[in-house]
């Protein structure tokens, strides 16, 4: 583990949590029983990760049918964005938080 980049240790984590929540949700289970929202929270996520890395997991949950709200540092929101469907802000001014659209547009 030593000799691994962050991003190389943190992709096998990545990928047996998604197996997991796909067994969990039961992905390939075509009954009533598999019918669930399928959804997956992570917090911070990618955060030693390349692009290359976050893109190719993003295939993988998207391959696996789970839906994701990824909560990331801000230096990976030009990564994650171009591949997400929807982009939000979450400020917050003292003891006030706002959640703002936050499109491609803004980036520039």
């Amino acid at each position: 583990l030593n000799t691994k980049s962050g991003g190389e240790t943190q992709t096998p984590f990545y990928i047996a949590v998604l197996a997991s929540f796909a067994q969990l949700y039961r992905v390939n289970d075509t009954s009533s029983f598999g019918n669930t929202v399928r959804l997956v929270v992570f917090d911070e996520a990618f955060n030693k990760m390349d692009g290359d890395r976050i893109t190719e997991s993003v295939r993988l949950l998207r391959k696996m049918g789970l839906q994701a709200i990824i909560c990331t540092p801000p230096d990976k929101v030009s990564d994650i964005m171009p591949i997400a469907d929807r982009t939000l802000l979450v400020n917050k001014e003292k003891y006030r938080m706002h959640i703002l659209s936050f499109g491609k547009e803004m980036t520039s």
